[in-house]
């Protein structure tokens, strides 16, 4: 597998995959991915500390999804893409006509600094 520049979700059918806690976005996506194609994703654990996930990858005995701005050792680790690209669209909201600190002030600026879509 580590050879490979991209896979499919049919060739992860049998390996053993850790995912985000259950509550995730991205982990409704991912077995969406699997059901499609009447696929058991063969789960081993759900948990969202990078370093914890970084250990158990160190085994050698599993593999994780995690979002493409995550940074690993690449001297330890392997980034593999998927063929079908999964997607994630999240939103800043805060209750109008309340003070905004200057600290998320400044953070939604950053936010606007990227492809946002307007959902008013």
């Amino acid at each position: 597998m580590v050879s490979l520049k991209t896979v499919d979700i049919s060739d992860l059918a049998n390996e053993r995959i850790i995912l985000f806690n259950t509550d995730s976005v991205q982990n409704e996506q991912i077995l969406s991915r699997f059901r499609s194609r009447n696929l058991n994703a063969n789960v081993i654990m759900h948990i969202s500390q990078l370093k914890t996930i970084e250990n158990v990858l160190k085994s050698g005995q599993c593999g994780v999804f995690l979002f493409s701005s995550i940074d690993l050792d690449p001297e330890q680790f392997v980034k593999i893409d998927i063929t079908q690209m999964i997607t994630s669209s999240f939103g800043l909201i805060w209750k109008k006509g309340t003070y905004i600190s200057g600290r998320a002030d400044k953070f939604i600026r950053f936010a606007r600094t990227f492809d946002i879509m307007d959902y008013r």
